[in-house]
């Protein structure tokens, strides 16, 4: 149940996504994911209902999953930023916590993924129904436990941020 402006700032990025999966007529150029299909809209619709409303935290939480999905590098680094500024206003924020923990293990840091899981579990609340049907605490904490095991084990001061001590920013 998202709020009218924030469903339609991911209305925008999902029309955005579904042009991107159309298959083009041969011959035809492929189409620009970011900027001909609408997904800068998307991210600017976002941008601009986050400036006027900063404490958003369904569209700073919903901004972030956007990132997420965008994939690593500057977009993981953009997702970090909107989600701990989610969890600053709602440090319960169940979305923003699952995601930040499936952040912290593309980062290969399983020991921040795991307390981030943990605090997940505490809230005990359901993460948003826009996520994908195989982004869940289990499977997120089974890639964690799989790095653990492994030897990956980093410590951070921010989710894929190194540090000598083990601090926790998101939230």
């Amino acid at each position: 149940n998202l709020p009218a402006d924030v469903r339609k700032c991911w209305r925008t990025v999902s029309d955005a996504a579904s042009a991107a999966a159309t298959t083009t007529v041969k011959g035809q150029a492929p189409p620009n994911a970011e900027g001909a299909l609408g997904l800068t809209d998307g991210l600017k619709c976002f941008d601009d209902l986050i400036k006027a409303e900063p404490d958003n935290v369904a569209a700073l939480t919903t901004q972030g999953l956007v990132f997420t999905a965008l994939g690593q590098g500057i977009f993981y680094d953009r997702a970090v930023d909107r989600l701990n500024a989610a969890l600053k206003v709602d440090s319960n924020e169940p979305t923003a916590l699952l995601l930040l923990a499936g952040i912290a293990n593309a980062r290969e840091n399983p020991t921040q993924a795991i307390e981030l899981l943990d605090r997940f579990d505490r809230v005990g609340a359901r993460p948003s129904g826009l996520l994908p049907p195989d982004v869940t605490a289990e499977a997120i904490r089974g890639v964690a436990e799989a790095q653990l095991k492994a030897g990956s084990g980093a410590t951070t001061s921010a989710v894929g941020t190194p540090s000598s001590a083990t601090t926790t920013t998101a939230g």
